[in-house]
């Protein structure tokens, strides 16, 4: 076992943790039989697949950035090529699949022009916490972030002489981290309720930063580590789990060691299941469409609950289990007919104005 079988089933990963999310979700609109609750407790732990999306950006932007490092380009034409390519790949699927909902929404509240651009802008989630996009503002935060995080675990400051080593350094910003959440919970609750579920995912994201170079240089992984994760994933999902409220800080951060020991464990099965390129595939083609998925799945799933209750359907418990199965694979199908558009215009765009090199 090694730490670069993370980057070579990035994809699978990607796609394992889009589904599990997706799932969790779905408690919105049912409950779960109590004889699949042994099943169900998995799924309830399915907001930690974000922390493990954030945890894999930041490993793959350790990737991307060295690359860029090598490139031979000046600084500011480095970081411009770095966010160009990130900021495009990233707002493209927010316009094409978030635009139109953000337009339906002020159009449905008759609040015109002025809701469109609070909820466009992400104004809406720092006023009443409108969770609806929070994914999205969240992460082109850090990308913004990026490359003062790997300057800093590059070049580490000295302490009596030393340099700091690099795990301390990555684990001092972690820490940092967790301290600011600390803060905005402390001298700025309301600001701190409202973004919660963005703001509490920084330390994961650095987290994933400083593994960037572990992953990439293909370090060993001692056995014992992956069935160590799947122990701890055991504990936290089955004798913990029950009494978990993902609203309270000390969980949001943990769920950071949740998202590496979930992404070992899989990382390993996925190793495992290395010539079933044929189960890979289902997983690596979800992954491939991760981002899409993920916002259309939750915004077909808001609609469907503002017309249900304008509408004044009663449905059973069921009947919600079936439609949110139809709202899945009605994402699956808008996800997989929007990602070649969205790849064709991010690489008309990219094909502007930008640095030959190879594509990171």
């Amino acid at each position: 076992m090694q730490w670069g079988y993370v980057s070579k089933y990035r994809g699978e990963l990607m796609g394992v943790f889009c589904l599990w999310i997706m799932a969790f979700h779905g408690q919105y609109m049912f409950t779960c039989p109590p004889e699949l609750r042994s099943l169900w407790l998995i799924v309830l732990r399915g907001n930690a697949g974000v922390d493990a999306f954030f945890l894999l950006s930041g490993i793959s932007l350790y990737f991307a950035y060295s690359k860029m490092m090598a490139s031979g380009l000046g600084t500011g034409r480095r970081l411009w090529e770095f966010y160009r390519r990130r900021f495009v790949r990233l707002f493209i699927p927010y316009l094409l699949i978030c635009g139109p909902y953000f337009a339906w929404v002020a159009w449905t509240r008759e609040e015109g022009v002025s809701r469109f651009l609070r909820d466009f802008f992400q104004i809406s989630l720092i006023q009443r916490k409108d969770m609806a996009a929070w994914y999205v503002p969240a992460l082109a935060l850090f990308y913004l972030l990026y490359p003062l995080l790997y300057h800093l675990e590059q070049n580490p400051m000295r302490l009596r002489g030393q340099p700091i080593k690099r795990g301390s350094v990555t684990a001092l910003l972690y820490l940092a981290a967790a301290v600011i959440c600390l803060a905005l919970l402390k001298f700025a609750p309301r600001f701190y309720k409202n973004t919660e579920i963005a703001v509490t995912r920084l330390p994961v994201f650095i987290l994933g930063c400083g593994l960037g170079k572990w992953v990439k240089e293909q370090k060993p992984l001692p056995t014992y580590a992956v069935l160590g994760s799947a122990i701890f994933l055991f504990i936290y999902i089955y004798i913990l789990g029950p009494s978990i409220k993902s609203s309270v800080l000390w969980i949001r951060l943990s769920y950071a060691p949740f998202a590496l020991a979930a992404i070992l464990v899989l990382a390993w099965v996925f190793r495992k299941l290395d010539h079933y390129k044929r189960i890979r595939s289902v997983f690596a083609f979800c992954g491939e469409r991760s981002l899409e998925l993920y916002l259309t799945h939750g915004l077909l799933r808001l609609v469907w609950q503002w017309v249900a209750k304008n509408r004044g359907w009663q449905l059973s418990n069921g009947q919600s289990a079936l439609a949110y199965l139809g709202i899945l694979l009605a994402a699956l199908i808008v996800s997989t007919v929007l990602h070649p558009i969205i790849q064709w215009i991010s690489q008309k765009l990219l094909s502007v104005g930008g640095a030959k090199q190879a594509t990171v």
